[in-house]
């Protein structure tokens, strides 16, 4: 007991006197759920500075059972204790969820006493909805005594009513596998880092992917911006994206087909990448140092860009043209447009700085037919106008990228990922449904696309749309209606539904059903978890008196375990139901509805008797 413990504290501190050695012993390591903190506390608490306080290391049984096992901590872990004596369950279910989340190997303290046998099963609810069910688990019971034993399970299969306050609970991570007797958790989830060129902008593509905030955009110029940002480490440009008519489409055709690309400068011709070039026999033209240049731009008055752009509309005048660098270029390629004297594949608008940049900008916007692309404000520059072109000839690779992404994620519970599992795609992403809602909707936010989401029932009866419209008002919901379990039990027993009320307590307090109850509901549907169950539920109408109904219970509905049943309160409260259940409470006698207390119920104080009348009137 912990009051047995402090005690142990205080009489070691009260016991120390100058000479005096006093050893306070400890199972395992003294500083791991044991006795250093208590008696740190309690010297300090009494300012004791006088103490010369020692903490031995010791084996902890986390690091016992561990060594039993082989190699099960090789990667980050954590100890958890699911006692709540002093920690209150909501923090320690924090901490339960983080570990699931954060895909810790996960030592459990404590893990199941008989007052406190239901907290293991909370912690399997939660790890199940953020790890496979065959993550291996390993129960350890009285480690390094004479009846130590160890049973090896899995995630999906652990029978919580093995486990004892002599245990200690091991759960791998989604690395953890077995070999033999022994659970190894390797030192890392790759078997190297991306190392070769390719494999570095592939994972740079990935996470810039991830980042991404636009839904707005298409497939093609979602490839765009990735280049962009790729080239440049800024997130702006997203922002800063401007398309019209397809142009990354409009612009692949063209230069798969051996097209010319005409640039302002010659750091945009050098940017745009060679091999390309060579496999579509793309000529990329820039006439900035033509020997012409110079005589032109004298003679008429013109910056050398814009003399330079002069002559190359001259000779290509259905190029793709290209602009990284001076507005006066950008400029004159509008005016000739304007004029009618080209009709270009297309333009690439990206010159970067402050004279005169967003005008021309702004002007190029002005020429609605043809395919353009546009880098808004001051930014822009020759390598973000190369990446663009670059984005265009792999356009099959960014596209075949997005629609990978686009129908390979999906989301739901554990039960609904085995359920479903065999006829995802391959390679598809699941993002599993757990307590944490914030963090969820994070991961849906970052996934950057369509999501699938499975759901049991209807999901709009006290579904997943809800919590969407709670957490995410602005997303665009489609949905597949369903019947729900209420409609299919109460199809099961022939029972018309329209005057029943429906409330939850699945995940949440019993106030719904409480209020239901207080106005004399004749038919009550339950929505259950698995604190309060059927059997919990019965116990609750028992202890407040509610014995005018029974339970009808569907366990497995439409399911390979269905079982549909009639129960008394006394019956059901001492019944086990498979976890996946619903109840309706049905009134069997009209219950009494009482206006006031009996006269007997008033006690009179001592020479002043009450009078029952003026009692009820007031």
């Amino acid at each position: 007991e912990l009051s047995e413990e402090e005690a142990r504290a205080e009489l070691a501190v009260n016991s120390c006197q100058p000479g005096r050695h006093v050893v306070v012993i400890s199972s395992g390591d003294a500083g791991i759920y044991a006795m250093a903190s208590l008696v740190y506390e309690y010297a300090a608490r009494h300012q004791r500075a006088d103490i010369e306080l020692q903490t031995i290391p010791g084996i902890s049984a986390f690091q016992a059972a561990a060594a039993r096992l082989g190699a099960p901590i090789g990667h980050d872990f954590c100890c958890l204790s699911l006692s709540d004596l002093m920690t209150p369950w909501t923090t320690i279910e924090k901490r339960i969820t983080a570990a699931a989340q954060g895909d810790f190997v996960t030592s459990l303290y404590n893990p199941r006493s008989q007052k406190r046998n239901w907290q293991l099963s909370r912690l399997r609810e939660i790890f199940l909805a953020h790890r496979s069910p065959a993550t291996p688990v390993a129960i350890v019971r009285q480690v390094t005594r004479p009846d130590e034993t160890i049973h090896l399970t899995t995630l999906q299969d652990l029978d919580v009513a093995l486990v004892d306050m002599f245990c200690l609970v091991l759960i791998g991570n989604s690395q953890t596998y077995r070999f033999g007797e022994f659970l190894v958790t390797p030192r890392g989830y790759l078997a190297r880092k991306p190392a070769t060129g390719p494999e570095i902008q592939d994972e740079s593509f990935r996470q810039i992917r991830a980042e991404l905030q636009r839904a707005d955009l298409a497939a093609a110029d979602q490839w765009a911006v990735i280049r962009c940002i790729h080239s440049t480490a800024d997130f702006e440009y997203e922002q800063l994206y401007y398309a019209q008519n397809q142009p990354l489409a409009h612009w692949h055709a063209y230069l798969a087909g051996g097209g010319v690309v005409v640039t302002d400068v010659t750091m945009v011709q050098a940017g745009i990448t060679r091999a390309y070039r060579e496999q579509y026999g793309v000529e990329v033209l820039c006439y900035l140092n033509d020997e012409r240049v110079a005589d032109l731009a004298e003679r008429e008055g013109l910056t050398r860009s814009q003399a330079g752009m002069r002559l190359a509309i001259a000779a290509h005048p259905t190029a793709l043209f290209v602009v990284g660098n001076a507005p006066t270029a950008l400029f004159e390629l509008a005016d000739q447009v304007q004029a009618g004297r080209c009709q270009p594949a297309g333009i690439v608008a990206a010159p970067v700085g402050f004279v005169n940049v967003v005008e021309a900008k702004l002007k190029i916007k002005t020429l609605s037919g043809l395919p353009l692309v546009i880098i808004e404000g001051r930014k822009g520059g020759s390598s973000v106008a190369a990446s663009l072109v670059n984005a265009a000839f792999t356009l099959p690779q960014g596209l075949a990228l997005a629609a990978e992404r686009a129908h390979a994620v999906f989301s739901g519970g554990r039960r609904h990922y085995e359920l479903v599992k065999s006829l995802l795609p391959s390679p598809h992403r699941w993002i599993a449904i757990g307590g944490d809602m914030a963090a969820l909707f994070a991961e849906y936010r970052a996934a950057g696309g369509p999501i699938l989401i499975f759901a049991s029932g209807d999901p709009l009866f006290f579904g997943i749309v809800r919590t969407i419209q709670t957490h995410d008002a602005g997303a665009a919901v489609a949905v597949f209606p369903s019947f729900n379990s209420v409609q299919r039990l109460c199809a099961k027993i022939g029972q018309p539904y329209e005057q029943v009320r429906n409330v939850s307590v699945h995940g949440r307090s019993w106030q719904a059903l409480d209020e239901a109850l207080l106005r004399y509901e004749p038919l009550v549907a339950v929505l259950t978890d698995a604190v309060r169950t059927p059997a919990a539920i019965a116990q609750r109408l028992l202890d407040y008196r509610f014995t005018h109904y029974e339970l009808l219970v569907g366990e497995d509905l439409d399911g390979p375990h269905e079982r549909v049943g009639c129960y008394a309160l006394a019956e059901a409260s001492q019944t086990d139901f498979l976890p996946l259940n619903c109840v309706l409470l049905r009134q069997t006698t009209a219950p009494p509805r009482p206006w006031g207390l009996d006269d007997a119920a008033f006690i009179g104080l001592p020479g002043r008797p009450a009078s029952p009348n003026w009692a009820r009137l007031s």
